[in-house]
């Protein structure tokens, strides 16, 4: 695959996630997020994976005992 079509790969991952964020679980959310900054990294664009982990990830969750805990990292 050339840069063109990464590029679209991730356009299109970015909005297939953020239309579907709430409704996905937290292990797939981490899977496309990787895979996104990922190919951000292959194609030298730093920038663009700090913000993208920065919409989906900027507040974690903690799952302690098996009971989930929303932290706030702002």
């Amino acid at each position: 695959m050339n840069i063109k079509d990464r590029r679209k790969q991730i356009a299109n991952m970015y909005w297939d996630l953020k239309n579907d964020f709430k409704q996905m679980e937290l292990q797939d959310i981490y899977y496309d997020v990787g895979l996104m900054i990922g190919l951000c990294i292959c194609l030298n664009k730093p920038k663009l994976s700090d913000k993208i982990y920065s919409e989906f990830m900027g507040s974690k969750w903690v799952i302690i005992i098996g009971v989930t805990i929303r932290v706030a990292t702002k």
